[in-house]
């Protein structure tokens, strides 16, 4: 009887001990299912392309230019005339309007023509600076930054197109910036506006020509404009 008695303390251990044995690979298992999957391949990286849409032409920086921000002495003028033209690949600043520093007729800046001019784009300029005593003395490295269609900067000078190169034979100021109106003039006479647009930089107007939009309507084809 004895004997017996302990035969089945064993059996019953030993069963026991099989049951915790499959609960507790049960348990590995289960919590192998909770836990997050590890990532197997890494994210896609969008492809945005960072080009501008928009490129200017490549005659951008011909033409004649007021300059704000040069500085000297007290006779400097606020405004100063700027003529730029290309050469070996450069682009030259040749100031029309001068100063005790930098007199007239003389260079200003000069810096790099890419391929490729747009909004934004920096390229590597040279300054002309000096002194009454000593007069467009010596060449600093700045940046040249074109803003807009109409706008540069170098050096912390603004330059703003000319955009009526001829004011001057009309008995005005030829540091003035302001649109020819006379084409529209000539195709539209009920026009009784002015023949030309004065645009002051000094008041902070960096894209002039985009500040109002003139549209011609025909008769004959309303939708043509």
């Amino acid at each position: 009887m004895k004997t017996q008695n302990i035969i089945l303390l064993l059996s019953l251990m030993i069963s026991f001990s099989v049951q915790l044995t499959e609960l507790s690979a049960e348990k590995e298992n289960l919590v192998g299912l909770a836990s997050p999957l590890a990532p197997t391949t890494k994210p896609l990286a969008l492809n945005v392309s960072t080009k501008p849409l928009l490129f200017y032409k490549q005659d951008y920086f011909l033409g004649q230019w007021n300059a704000i921000g040069y500085k000297c002495d007290e006779h400097t003028s606020h405004s100063q005339l700027i003529r730029v033209r290309y050469a070996n690949g450069r682009l030259y600043g040749i100031k029309l309007t001068g100063d005790n520093c930098v007199p007239a007729k003389k260079l200003s800046f000069e810096a790099e023509l890419p391929t490729e001019l747009f909004r934004n784009v920096v390229l590597k300029a040279k300054l002309v600076v000096g002194s009454p005593k000593c007069q467009a003395a010596r060449q600093v490295d700045e940046k040249l930054t074109i803003i807009d269609l109409n706008t540069f900067s170098v050096g912390g000078r603004t330059f703003y197109r000319l955009i009526d190169g001829n004011a001057n034979a009309h008995g005005k100021n030829p540091n003035e910036v302001t649109i020819n109106m006379r084409p529209y003039i000539h195709h539209n006479k009920n026009y009784l506006g002015p023949k030309t647009i004065r645009l002051n930089p000094r008041n902070g107007m960096r894209s002039p020509v985009r500040r109002f939009v003139i549209v011609e309507e025909s008769v004959s084809k309303p939708a043509t404009c």
